[in-house]
């Protein structure tokens, strides 16, 4: 896969391996606008593991996500992530471990009206036009009369669909349908907003706005949880959750990942905390709950020894984005 944008740049590319870019610094957003960020966990993870016949794809994730926090989950494609959040959207189970949302554990049909969920693949009535698509959304979502309306403008003006809404979805590129079903998980204003690949596929201004308005959603006490590949996007997020082969191998703030790695780019920060693993999961292997070390949780940073060959478990606190001191 590549990256969407000129700019954009993919785990799933070997170029990443082959040249450096700078970082940027952290947007005023993500320090600042962040220190009135709740640490009450919207989204938690205990001991979470997922298989498929013999094959384990997730292997003991624990994760909070806090509240009003913009957490991506970064790795290539096939590491896990959409099996994570289709578990948090509760459209699937772990094989063992809990998952919570708002204190709810997950799947929990009454939690559904509070998630907004974008799959990374588009359910889309292709026979229906994009404004059919979303008054029969809406409708789903209880929304009536002027609320409905209200909603179904705002969304497609976000998505820049507006004068296209009356054209059958069939007729949609692939790049108008994610911005269509991006509008639908927008449109009920949930409090828990769920993105597999989001702007996969959208062009880099279109992406820009989305960004924004995804900013002020988090602003506004909306949680997002999104999956990427991409790492100008993973850049953006308040905190990372990085995996690799069903494995959390890391968390932290973009800066804090790559200070602790001693690199100076994301894609190096990954492939760093990539090899203090031992490798991926292998398909029928058994539970090893020593595997993960609970110590890679959201308030520490897993690293290696920078001078030995062999990797070392070394707590690295992470600072709180809210606070001046370290960790929760």
């Amino acid at each position: 896969m590549t990256s969407s944008g000129d700019q954009g740049r993919s785990l799933d590319s070997g170029e990443g391996r082959q040249r450096q870019t700078s970082i940027r610094p952290k947007p005023e957003w993500q320090t600042n606008e962040t220190k009135g960020m709740s640490h009450k966990p919207a989204i938690m993870l205990e001991g979470v593991s997922r298989q498929f016949g013999k094959q384990e794809v997730l292997h003991d994730i624990n994760l909070k996500v806090h509240s009003t926090e913009i957490f991506g989950l970064l790795g290539p494609s096939g590491a896990g992530k959409t099996t994570l959040v289709k578990m948090v959207a509760g459209l699937d189970e772990p094989t063992r471990g809990k998952v919570y949302v708002s204190g709810v554990r997950m799947p929990a049909l009454r939690m559904l009206g509070e998630i907004g969920y974008m799959a990374q693949l588009d359910a889309l009535y292709l026979e229906l036009t994009a404004q059919e698509n979303l008054d029969f959304f809406a409708s789903v979502f209880g929304l009536r009369g002027h609320q409905k309306s209200r909603r179904i403008h705002q969304v497609m003006e976000l998505v820049g669909l507006t004068v296209d809404r009356g054209k059958l979805v069939s007729a949609y590129s692939g790049g108008m349908k994610r911005r269509l079903s991006l509008a639908i998980a927008l449109l009920h204003e949930p409090g828990i907003l769920i993105l597999d690949e989001p702007t996969v596929g959208i062009d880099p201004l279109l992406r820009k706005s989305i960004w924004e308005e995804l900013q002020a959603l988090s602003r506004q006490g909306t949680t997002l949880l999104m999956t990427t590949h991409v790492m100008d996007e993973a850049a953006k997020c308040h905190r990372l959750g990085m995996i690799r082969g069903g494995e959390l191998i890391a968390t932290g703030t973009p800066m804090e990942l790559i200070s602790a790695a001693g690199v100076s780019t994301l894609d190096e920060a990954f492939l760093h905390y990539g090899e203090v693993k031992k490798g991926p999961i292998q398909g029928g292997r058994g539970s090893n709950p020593g595997t993960q070390d609970e110590r890679m949780r959201h308030s520490h940073v897993h690293r290696r020894h920078p001078r030995k060959g062999r990797s070392i478990d070394s707590e690295v606190p992470v600072q709180d984005p809210t606070k001046g001191g370290n960790g929760e």
